[in-house]
């Protein structure tokens, strides 16, 4: 779909603020550029306020640059439709490795400390940014969270979405508008639910519950409600993570709380100064890109890995003529591997003719010699032999957060099996299967899927709501014998592990 001069070609998420595109460029010579454009919702548009507040936060951010932070491109509008043209991450966000972590096992300590400290050195560049006069431009991130935190293929840690948080809170001051903020409260800071004034702390402060959150594998603030969830907030009362994940060093502990702390000055003076701290933990737990990239590939075996090896060699390979960093010595380099290409495959073209011409003449000077009748059976026609034949079935690999969910194809009453699950289908082009998921306390999912490709079907359970509690009589108390007092009732043992830790980022 055309937008602008930009083609839209898959949508990757939408949101309360906004819907989010892979897109391309197109330019001469064959150019082409892989981008993401985020399209404002019409019904922010409208409000001239957010519209004016947004325009300035764009602004701002489009002067960042910096190996942490994804690069703004451009701030535009297509029949009064504002975007913003954005850096393609080729990746997964934070959300999501860390869901897919918890498949296996608690996510390791130190990709907790890598991750965030690469967040930090992201606030810490744009805390201390300055415009051409040397005037402090004071921005904070205000939206620091996991699905604001991109991890690409080749170990790389971006965060996303500067000033659109602020620009929100703005343009909403004394209006209702719902969705906008619902699911971020989880990752303010006590200061910010209170409406006080914030400074670049208030990003520390998320920056820990990230950390935390990554460390134990479960969110830290969560309530039954958004009110409960402020409160929860407001008196920001945090055990270590090695409660709960005992792989967690102290060092890693001590620097986590302290970036929780209730009182901003309590907290790191600065995102510079945790970063540091996480430094050191991140050298002995032996952490970096590699590891992270290793990781990616192990969570997501199915995904290209996107690094920028293979994309450099290919580019020397096709020797594209709009690189402007190309020496003569690679030049050169490039001329002879074309030669050589050339003489290769003329040498090979010419070594097959000549084949080619002896077996013809061989056909030619032999007798022929009539073969038998034999009775043929009448088949419908085939493909020629050689050529390859689509599959009869195709391989769907089921998974649902939590498992062990049974599995039901069409509206037959026997289950398939347990998620995770590999189903193999008749393969089809046309006709779409019902896919039925069903676990104990969990609502009944439903999903239509068309086979025809191997592909993988992954779903997230939602919780069966309970019932409202209905007053019971009260019963008479039960006569006790004298001298026998009666027996307290056992109290159930405090689960860490129970609740939300399978899918710690559910809404």
């Amino acid at each position: 779909m055309q937008f602008g001069k930009y083609a839209l070609v898959e949508r990757l998420g939408r949101g309360g603020m906004a819907e989010v595109w892979k897109a391309r460029i197109s330019g001469p010579a064959g150019f082409q550029r892989t981008l993401v454009i985020k399209r404002i919702l019409p019904h922010l548009v409208e409000d001239e306020h957010f519209k004016q507040m947004f325009v300035a936060e764009a602004r701002l951010s489009a002067r960042l640059n910096h190996a942490n932070i994804v690069q703004v491109f451009e701030l535009g509008d297509v029949a009064g439709e504002f975007y913003l043209a954005m850096e393609y991450v080729r990746g997964r966000d934070l959300v999501n490795v860390v869901r897919a972590q918890l498949m296996k096992g608690v996510p390791p300590p130190g990709l907790g400390a890598f991750v965030v400290r690469e967040v930090c050195r992201a606030l810490a560049y744009a805390h201390a940014l300055v415009d051409d006069n040397g005037t402090p431009l004071r921005i904070i991130h205000r939206d620091v969270s996991p699905s604001n935190v991109m991890i690409s293929f080749d170990g790389a840690v971006k965060l996303l979405d500067f000033g659109i948080a602020k620009a929100l809170a703005e343009a909403n001051e004394n209006r209702t508008v719902t969705g906008t903020l619902k699911g971020k409260f989880g990752y303010m800071s006590p200061e910010q639910v209170e409406g006080k004034e914030v400074d670049h702390r208030s990003d520390l402060f998320a920056a820990g519950v990230c950390l935390h959150e990554v460390l134990t594998g479960k969110r830290l603030f969560k309530g039954a409600s958004d009110l409960q969830t402020i409160a929860m907030v407001r008196d920001a009362k945090v055990d270590p993570p090695s409660l709960v994940n005992p792989a967690v060093p102290p060092e890693l502990d001590a620097i986590c709380l302290k970036a929780l702390a209730r009182l901003p000055d309590e907290r790191w003076r600065g995102c510079d100064e945790m970063a540091a701290a996480l430094d050191e933990v991140v050298h002995g737990l032996k952490w970096g890109p590699e590891r992270l990239a290793s990781l990616q590939r192990d969570l997501f075996p199915d995904e290209p890995s996107n690094s920028a090896v293979v994309q450099m060699s290919h580019l020397a390979d096709t020797a594209a003529p709009l690189r402007n960093d190309l020496t003569v010595g690679v030049l050169k380099r490039l001329r002879w591997r074309r030669r050589a290409f050339w003489a290769i495959g003329t040498l090979a073209l010419f070594a097959l003719s000549w084949a080619v011409v002896v077996r013809m003449t061989r056909k030619a000077e032999a007798p022929r010699v009539t073969p038998p009748p034999v009775v043929t059976q009448v088949t419908p026609a085939t493909a020629p032999a050689g050529t390859p034949q689509p599959p009869t079935s195709v391989t769907v690999h089921v998974v649902t957060i939590p498992a062990g969910a049974d599995v039901f194809i069409d509206g037959e009453r026997t289950s398939r099996g347990h998620t995770p699950l590999t189903l193999s289908l008749p393969r089809s082009t046309s006709e779409n299967v019902h896919v039925s998921l069903k676990l104990r306390g969990y609502e009944v999912l439903e999903s239509d899927l068309l086979p025809d490709s191997d592909s993988r079907l992954q779903m997230q359970l939602m919780k069966v709501a309970p019932r409202p509690a209905v007053a019971a009589r009260p019963r008479p108390a039960p006569k006790v014998k004298a001298g026998k007092a009666s027996p307290r009732p056992k109290q159930p043992v405090p689960d860490l592990h129970r609740g939300d830790v399978v899918d710690p980022f559910a809404r």
